[in-house]
């Protein structure tokens, strides 16, 4: 084998790669995005921010590592001498291309609509068709993941609305107590008080059966 056909074969190889790399790129774009749009924006506490964020710089590096491996394919590409046909299509990577948008998340969203996606999204790959599959794939997973998220968040705050409902009905009892104590007594005063408090608390416990319900 000469040196031009080994020379064809490495930037076959390289071509491969490249696009490899802007394959998992267009994902890791796409994670980083829907962290952003679901977790981020619409996070409901400063514990699920947080975790949201931590999602986020995870995403981040792995769109820069393959950032990292397209440029690096492409610097070999030309060094080895690949025509226009290749690099052509391999155009350079720039950081605004990395730029997450509102558009990748949502292409529909209001005020999005003349937003242009970097020049990788429109790429002709031979397997758009399984990136496009991997994404409806990551897309269901997220989904469901949001919603087990939020019947487990329901589900916890049933126990709680129960427990403390529980918890004003333990207190009602022990100021109705003491209040029949202070009548058998005749301490008027006390009676009134001890009185009040359960008719507090078994005013905070029929609100919370309501809320329940």
């Amino acid at each position: 084998m000469g040196l031009g056909s080994l020379v064809e074969q490495e930037i076959h190889l390289r071509q491969g790669q490249a696009n490899d790399a802007l394959h998992e790129l267009c994902l890791a774009l796409v994670d980083k995005a829907m962290i952003f749009h679901t977790d981020v924006q619409k996070g409901g506490n400063y514990k699920m921010t947080t975790w949201a964020w931590g999602q986020i710089s995870n995403a981040e590096a792995m769109v820069q590592w393959h950032a990292t491996i397209y440029r690096q394919c492409r610097k070999q590409l030309i060094a080895l001498g690949a025509g226009e046909d290749i690099l052509g299509k391999l155009s350079k990577l720039n950081r605004a291309d990395l730029t997450v948008s509102a558009t990748i998340a949502d292409p529909n969203a209001r005020g999005h609509r003349d937003n242009t996606l970097a020049w990788f999204w429109t790429m002709d790959l031979p397997w758009d068709s399984a990136m496009n599959d991997r994404m409806s794939e990551f897309n269901w997973l997220r989904t469901k993941v949001l919603r087990d998220r939020w019947e487990e968040e329901l589900e916890l705050l049933t126990l709680e609305t129960g427990w403390t409902q529980k918890f004003f009905l333990h207190k009602e009892k022990f100021w109705s107590g003491r209040h029949m104590e202070a009548l058998a007594v005749g301490d008027t005063g006390f009676a009134c008080y001890s009185a009040r408090q359960s008719q507090m608390y078994r005013d905070l416990a029929g609100t919370l059966g309501c809320t329940s319900r």
